[in-house]
């Protein structure tokens, strides 16, 4: 059964761009085990520079694979040393589609 992963950024001001120059490759290596980005959001209104990914993942364990991933890609000390410069604040969230949903 589907999980729904969301991941919550609050960026700086000034690396704001830094981070979304590094998430397609995070996009795709976190496709490649699995998981399916819903959406990819930036606030127009409310804490600004906060990024806001939805993922569709196959089940709980994907994560793992996914993090697992990203920590063996041959980018991955770029993608690490681009994210500890953000100074992002991370908060993920996993749910389920509720019965109502369009993604049930």
């Amino acid at each position: 059964m589907s999980v729904y992963l969301q991941a919550t950024l609050e960026l700086d001001y000034e690396t704001l761009p830094v981070f979304l120059n590094i998430v397609p490759d995070m996009k795709r290596i976190a496709e490649g085990a699995g998981w399916e980005m819903i959406a990819g959001l930036v606030t127009k209104i409310g804490r600004a520079n906060t990024v806001i990914h939805l993922w569709k993942l196959p089940d709980m364990n994907a994560f793992d694979i996914g993090i697992q991933a990203m920590g063996a890609a041959p980018e991955a000390g770029k993608i690490y040393q681009e994210l500890c410069k953000s100074g992002a604040k991370e908060t993920l969230i996993f749910a389920d589609a509720a019965p109502y949903s369009p993604l049930s």
